[in-house]
């Protein structure tokens, strides 16, 4: 990769091209919090200490993915902030659904296909007062990855994209794809709610619906059948006892029929 070749694919925005850095979504937030405009991105070839969600690592060979964090700042009350996870899953969902229309949305973002992930997204905020300052997207998408470039610990429930479809990809144009898709997904969630089409797609394609799950919320472990996303992109659940539980956030694992 190099910066000239995403330079060319994202003008009009700010690019901050880095060889090597520990984490995007940490440089981001520190650029954001500096005053840096919305839209501004953050690109590395190489993260050293890349995250994923729930304090996991995000491992990725060097020169062959996408890694990078986008500064957003919507105008969004502090309770509509968890949305704009939701938002970039959909904007991967619908980058890539034409060539890989088995691709589904684990609840709230990651991708997955053909029960492997594709792809993690990290969402990191900061409030001022009720309203949002400012967010910062982190995505790892696997793009042209082979098995080997896996850890062995990965290589059973990792995939890339040049593994699911045989080709290789432009690391720029597919950025570029990407920021397009995300700022169409945003202006949706903004002008619309969740209630609409960002529902409706992440519904349609779930990787979690009808499935057993348990979650962890507030330290104890709630399970059930999941039966969609209410409006508020919470994740309902039907319990064994006939109740009907909305979880914000937490992991869902998916639990072993007997």
């Amino acid at each position: 990769m190099n910066k000239a070749a995403f330079a060319a694919r994202l003008a009009g925005r700010r690019l901050v091209y880095l060889a090597e850095v520990d984490s995007t979504n940490r440089y981001a937030w520190e650029l954001a919090a500096a005053g840096a405009a919305a839209g501004t991105v953050v690109v590395a070839e190489r993260q050293t200490g890349g995250r994923g969600r729930r304090g996991r690592q995000w491992t990725s060979a060097p020169g062959k993915n996408l890694t990078f964090s986008v500064i957003v700042r919507p105008a969004l009350p502090a309770d509509r902030v968890p949305l704009l996870a939701l938002a970039a899953g959909a904007a991967g969902l619908s980058l890539l659904l034409a060539e890989l229309p088995d691709l589904q949305v684990k609840w709230p973002n990651d991708l997955y296909c053909r029960g492997r992930k594709l792809a993690g997204i990290l969402a990191e905020s900061r409030l001022k007062g009720k309203k949002l300052d400012f967010a910062i997207l982190g995505v790892g998408l696997n793009v042209n990855s082979e098995a080997v470039d896996f850890p062995p610990s990965l290589r059973a429930t990792a995939t890339s994209l040049c593994l699911l479809t045989g080709r290789r990809y432009d690391l720029p144009g597919l950025l570029a794809d990407y920021l397009g898709h995300l700022d169409d997904w945003q202006a949706e969630l903004q002008q619309h709610g969740f209630g609409g089409r960002l529902r409706s797609l992440l519904a349609a394609h779930s990787y979690l619906r009808d499935r057993q799950v348990t979650i962890e919320v507030d330290g104890r472990p709630v399970s059930g059948r999941v039966c969609g996303l209410d409006e508020n992109g919470r994740l309902l659940l039907a319990a064994g006892d006939g109740r009907r539980l909305a979880v914000a956030a937490g992991e869902a694992t998916v639990r072993a029929v007997a």
